[in-house]
């Protein structure tokens, strides 16, 4: 059972990598003295798509964020928009 165990732990290991790695580059850009926006929700975002234009899974991608009120309540968008035409994703 404890080699099942640590098998598990090693294949978890390169997705945590990843998630720690990109939250910290999401920190860095946020407390950036030129970052574009304050939240990490939006840089989040802007990064995650970078890196996928970069590795040529999307195409002329753009970060869309919407905030404000229905009523009596209070809304927030973070999303991401790209030309369907062309059928790149």
């Amino acid at each position: 059972m404890y080699s099942l165990l640590r098998a598990e732990q090693l294949m978890d290991d390169p997705l945590n990598a990843f998630a720690e790695a990109l939250a910290s580059d999401v920190e860095e850009a946020v407390a950036s003295p030129d970052a574009p926006t304050p939240f990490s929700a939006e840089m989040f975002t802007r990064i995650v798509l970078e890196r996928l234009e970069e590795a040529g899974q999307l195409e002329s991608v753009f970060d869309l964020y919407q905030e404000g009120h229905s009523g009596r309540a209070s809304y927030r968008i973070d999303g991401y928009a790209m030309d369907e035409q062309r059928g790149v994703l």
